[in-house]
């Protein structure tokens, strides 16, 4: 039971980070693509965030911060 309700958690703050990333890229007018090469992140491993598919390292989550010129908390917290 532990062990379904840590991979519930898990795709929920997946999703909850794509959510975020999407609304933080539209108000900074920024494409997928402007982000890979600003971060340095594969294009793929960036859609993988937005689709909630993937999670981020905590140093491509501070990359993605610096990109989009903003707090880790506004791409993390729940």
């Amino acid at each position: 039971m532990q062990s379904e309700n840590n991979v519930f958690n898990d795709e929920i703050m997946r999703r909850e980070f794509g959510r975020r990333l999407k609304t933080l890229l539209e108000l900074r007018g920024m494409t997928q693509n402007e982000l890979s090469e600003e971060t340095g992140i594969s294009q793929v491993s960036i859609s993988k965030y937005l689709n909630g598919k993937s999670d981020p390292s905590l140093l491509n989550v501070l990359k993605i911060a610096r990109a989009l010129d903003c707090s880790l908390d506004d791409l993390t917290y729940m």
